[in-house]
This record gives structure tokens, sequence and C-alpha cells, in this order.
């Protein structure tokens, strides 16, 4: 049965649903209509879930977060086949921030009665889990021991981790439940990507469980879905069929440090990684005196315009493929004819491609003009990434444009893109002033390969740069 299709059908409840945006869409990822947030799991990842807790003969689960409750729906279906108690909490932040990252390091707040509750109490009685299901309003880790011990008081034997995909955030859910664990379990988390797996994870899930977790879902069959076998031999083979017919199953222990540091050696003159490894992922590091004290909040200056318009037309006929990391800011007290997006878009000839990559929603551009696309993800996706640009038939990009996530590492991670680009190829870096990732790498970029000009390095701008291949 294809759940998440009847679920898209399903019109007779509280909350209708549809498919996400843009190349969620190819992953089979719904959403609720009107919200742009949460997304839920892929079709595929579904299946495994269900077939997970069937498979193990699991009995006592929990879940963070529910988000409106497709997970839960597959995890419910297979508890429901075993006998077993699900507990599933949610905050419901990212529903009501309408964001999957903006929500960093706020303060525990929870939001009660949100669509996202509603929706996963009705496709509980839908389904008829109501006596496996068990939906909580809590923030983890505050809440969680708390919430599940209403339900269930023998250990668990299965979590589904899907909350903050922040790496602290992650640590404190991995450390809620670990005293609640039984001597044997299995633990799934979502979305694996290397800002979230950052070394101080490894080191933490390394000594803490003593395995590596495996990634058993890849784009654009699902989102990096892993898992952590503590001990279960599984009852039978469905679950198993599942990974090898549809999926490459990889080991984590291939981390991206081994992959930033081949890039370092190809494309820079120095290692610019910080001792302090937190501080590599950091986009912004203390500095004095204090640089938003002396530019201010512009965030694309009129220096920024008209050096990018400049550089940008000196290569525009040449230029077949453009390929942005952070689209459009017009959220920084500027209007989107100040953004690098509207130079490229108004200045690119009309066959020339345009991708715009944001961890936001930018499809409302494609409405521009001809051949502008754009793809809602981090830019370090790579599959999701990769996977795009076969769909445009990308072998090749001519002008690259940096403005993502500022830090160290994120930087580093976007020269997989470098590798997509030729002689006269043009990348160019904002914030190359003050930012940590911007600032040291386009001085160490290696001169046999680049050559590197910077603009705007007044003490009262964010600062530009770019790099020409040889």
């Amino acid at each position: 049965m294809n759940y998440h299709q009847y679920i898209l059908d399903l019109k007779s409840g509280p909350i209708q649903y549809e498919l996400g945006p843009g190349d969620y869409s190819l992953c089979g990822n719904i959403k609720m209509t009107n919200h742009d947030f949460p997304l839920s799991i892929s079709p595929t990842e579904f299946d495994i879930l269900k077939n997970l807790i069937i498979d193990y003969d699991l009995k006592n689960g929990y879940e963070i977060a529910t988000a409106f409750g497709i997970s839960t729906t597959a995890l419910g279906l297979g508890f429901k086949e075993t006998g077993g108690k699900l507990v599933s909490m949610d905050a419901y932040i990212e529903e009501e921030v309408n964001s999957f990252w903006r929500y960093q390091n706020t303060n525990p707040t929870l939001y009660y009665d949100m669509d996202g509750y509603k929706s996963a109490k009705y496709l509980i009685e839908h389904f008829n889990l109501k006596a496996n299901v068990f939906l909580e309003v809590g923030w983890s880790p505050n809440d969680t021991k708390k919430c599940i011990h209403k339900h269930i008081t023998e250990p668990l034997d299965f979590v589904f981790i899907d909350g903050g995909h922040f790496p602290d955030q992650f640590i404190k859910d991995l450390e809620s439940i670990r005293p609640l664990l039984a001597s044997e379990y299995i633990i799934v988390f979502h979305d694996n990507f290397p800002d979230l797996m950052i070394p101080k994870v490894q080191k933490y899930i390394h000594e803490t469980f003593n395995i590596e977790p495996t990634i058993i879902t890849r784009y654009p069959l699902g989102n990096n879905m892993s898992i952590i076998n503590k001990n279960k031999i599984k009852n039978n083979t469905k679950t198993q069929n599942i990974l090898e017919n549809n999926m490459s199953i990889i080991n984590k222990n291939k981390m991206e440090n081994n992959t930033r540091t081949q890039y370092i050696q190809k494309y820079l003159t120095n290692d610019i990684r910080l001792l302090n490894q937190e501080d590599n992922d950091k986009d912004w590091l203390n500095i004095h005196p204090n640089p938003f004290e002396i530019v201010g909040n512009k965030e694309f200056s009129s220096c920024n315009q008209a050096t990018l318009t400049e550089e940008f037309t000196k290569v525009k006929d040449q230029t077949k493929v453009i390929v942005e990391i952070g689209v459009s800011r017009i959220s920084y007290n500027q209007t989107y004819d100040q953004t690098s997006t509207s130079v490229f878009l108004k200045h690119k000839n009309a066959e020339t491609i345009y991708l715009g990559i944001d961890v936001d929603d930018k499809t409302s551009l494609q409405s521009l003009g001809r051949n502008i696309f754009t793809l809602q993800s981090k830019s370090e996706y790579y599959e999701r990434v990769k996977a795009k640009l076969d769909a445009l038939k990308i072998s090749q990009i001519d002008f690259l444009f940096v403005d993502g996530w500022h830090s160290i590492n994120q930087v580093i991670d976007e020269l997989w893109y470098v590798d997509y680009m030729k002689s006269g190829g043009v990348i160019g870096f904002h914030d190359t002033n003050y930012h940590p990732g911007p600032s040291r790498i386009i001085k160490n970029l290696n001169s046999d390969i680049f050559e590197v000009v910077q603009f705007c390095e007044q003490r009262n701008d964010w600062g530009i740069g770019f790099a020409k291949i040889k």
C-alpha cells in the first residue's frame, strides 16, 4: 500500500496534505497545506520504519518529533503488528516558526492546539492506532523522561530522532534517551548530513554507543535516514530486502573530514581550519571592534552590487551556467533589486541557466524569466544537488557565487562545486572582510590554480572577492 498517496487523498480530516515544493516532491515528501514546514519522511522511509518495528519485534518506542504524524503513523502501524507502544513528542516549534532551522538556540517553548498535533491525532484515529500511539507536547530533553513514563515504564528498544537538526540538540536528544534504553535497541535518526554529523557528534556517538551509524536512505529515495543497531537480531528479512532493493547502504565511517582534507590539499595553500573544532562550524566569530557596529545591517552594499555587476558582465557571454548559493537575501534592510540574485537575473543571457540553492523556498524567482531554476536545499546535500544538476543536464558550472552559511567548514564543503568548473570559470565569495569562512578561504586559494582579487575592503563593508580559474 502506498500510504503517502493514501494520506494525500484524505479529505475528511481537519488538515489537508500536499506534496512538498520543488525537489522535495521528487523524494515524495509531503506537508500540510498552508504550511511550508515541517516536511514528512519519504514513502521509502515510511516503509522502512514500519517494517523495522515488525522485523525486529520491537515493543517500546519513542519518537522526537511528531511533526504532523506521517512517521508517527508508520511507526504506529508497526507497533500495532507487534502489540507494542509508541510515545511521540513534539513542541511544534518548527510549525510555529515555519522553518526547520530558524529556531536554533531558542528557549524551550511549547505550542498547543497546532495543526501538526491535530493532523497526528486524526491519522492515529483513522488508522486505528489509539491503543498503540500516544501523543505528547513536550520539549527535548526537558520533558523526555516524564512524557515517556506516562505511557511506557519498560526500557525502550526503539527510538526515532527527527527533531532539531543541530549538533548540540541532537546530542541532547540522544543523551535524554540513553538511560531509558534496553540492553538491545535500535536508534534511527533522519537527515544525517555533514552539518549535523560534525566531529563532536561523531565522537559522542562513538564513545557512547561504540558503533557507527549507517545511512540507509539517500536522495531521491529519502534524506539520509540512518540507523544504530545495538545487538538486535531481526525476525525476518523484509526490511533488509527493502534496503537491498532500493538503496545503497554506506557506512558513516567515511566522514566528511576526509573529504574536507582532500579539498584543502587540492585547492588551498594552507589548512584554514581552527584548532577548536566547534569554531569551524560557526557562521560568526566574535572580533573587536564589532563589525556590525561599523557596517550596519546592509547585507549587500552598493559597492558589492557594482562590483558583482562589473565582474559578471565581463564573462556573461561565456557563461552558460550560473550557480548561486544563498539566494535573494531581502530580509537585511534591502529590496530584491539590491541583491546579488537580481544582478544575475537582470544581466544574464536568456539561454544561460541560473540555479539558485537556498534553505528557503525561492521558487517564486522561476517566474522572472527563462532558464531560472531553484533548489530548496542545503548546499552540502550533494546527492540532492547532483540530482538537480543532472536533471538540468548541467555538467559544467561557469560562474559560482557563494553567499550561504559563512563557517569555515561550510565554505570548504562548497569547494565540491569547483570540481564542476574548468579554466576560465569564476567563483565569487561574499562577506570576505570579516566572516570566518570567506575571509580565510579567499586568502588561501592556491595561486597556481586561481587568480584572486578582492573588492570593497573598506571597514564599513562586508567585502566581496573573486577567483578565476587559470
